[in-house]
């Protein structure tokens, strides 16, 4: 099971998932599978939370569908 979390904002609404743990390996192709309206959960998009480089408190990388 795959917890997420959908915020909209600006006319856009994006999934949000924690990948600190490395969990997601193919994030394109998640992103494509859940951003689908009809077959997904739909969205303009998917942002990931992933493990930080050594300088930085978090790192974001986002996937437009």
């Amino acid at each position: 099971m795959l917890k997420f979390y959908k915020y909209c904002g600006a006319g856009n609404d994006f999934i949000l998932l924690d990948n600190r743990n490395g969990a997601v390996t193919d994030p394109a192709a998640l992103a494509k599978r859940l951003c689908d309206r009809h077959f997904g959960v739909g969205a303009d998009g998917m942002m990931l939370v992933e493990q930080p480089e050594p300088v930085s408190y978090t790192h974001l990388r986002a996937h437009e569908t």
